[in-house]
């Protein structure tokens, strides 16, 4: 069971850092919510009691690791996403306010009490 989960979230966290460098990811939160209900299903399987024995050894170090790795990708290729954001978001920052100090937007002139 835990190996079947461990494979699933690996699975799930792959195609969700296929879409980002393909640049094709429609929803994040699709894949947030997803990545949430496995890391509440192994902490319920885990649960607050610690890791037992018997659970431990159930548990296969290559899916661990594939996890990890899968992990560390996905990890890069956010960065990469979030950098992205941020010079699109710095381009048009610095578009409007361009367009702001270019007195396209001023105050009115010639308006009530002004000379």
């Amino acid at each position: 069971m835990m190996n079947q989960m461990l494979s699933d979230l690996t699975e799930l966290i792959e195609r969700e850092t296929a879409e980002l460098r393909a640049n094709v990811v429609r929803e994040l939160s699709v894949f947030n919510t997803r990545k949430s209900q496995y890391l509440y299903s192994l902490d319920r399987h885990f649960g607050s009691r610690g890791i037992g024995r018997q659970r431990l050894e159930d548990v296969s170090i290559e899916k661990l690791e594939d996890l990890r790795n899968a992990l560390e990708e996905n990890k890069a290729a956010l960065m990469k996403h979030i950098q992205a954001v941020r010079e699109i978001t710095d381009v048009i920052a610095e578009a409007l306010s361009r367009a702001d100090s270019d007195g396209t937007y001023g105050p009115a002139r010639g308006g009530r009490g002004e000379k």
